[in-house]
């Protein structure tokens, strides 16, 4: 049994609650009224946008994440990653802690929703310190292809 106790500043949980709420309206706004987002619509949700593990799926090329191609993604070795391969990752943040520009939406969309998929693509944080981009076709059946 743990007894440690815990202290949340409440105007920063609230500045977060606010920005989750700006990300979920930006995703409705680009994806259409459709679109269903983990943990903010539990009243109605759309089996169409979601995988069956319940992943939210963000429609390409219209979705609100930017364009996926503007990503340098890359593979093991630092090599440069190809449309079709099956994993590869991409730095979320910049080294100072700022968002890329060119993954903002995508990486507040993540921390949002946990993982998405973005076309054949699920996405989700990884790293030590969920610092990495991890971008994976998953292979029928559910398993993901490395």
């Amino acid at each position: 049994m743990c007894a440690a106790k815990v202290t949340i500043d409440g105007e920063w949980l609230l500045a977060k609650f606010q920005e989750i709420e700006y990300i979920i309206d930006e995703i409705r706004a680009r994806c259409g009224d459709g679109a269903f987002v983990a943990g903010a619509d539990q009243t109605r949700p759309d089996p169409r946008t979601r995988t069956q593990d319940g992943t939210p799926i963000f429609p390409a090329p219209r979705a609100a994440i930017g364009d996926l191609s503007e990503i340098e993604w890359k593979i093991k070795g630092s090599e440069p990653a190809r449309v079709n391969d099956s994993w590869a990752w991409a730095f979320a943040y910049e080294s100072n802690g700022d968002y890329r520009p060119e993954s903002r939406d995508l990486v507040m969309a993540i921390e949002a929703a946990g993982k998405i998929k973005v076309g054949i693509y699920e996405i989700t944080l990884s790293g030590r310190d969920k610092n990495l981009l991890s971008r994976t076709i998953p292979k029928a059946g559910g398993r993901k292809g490395r």
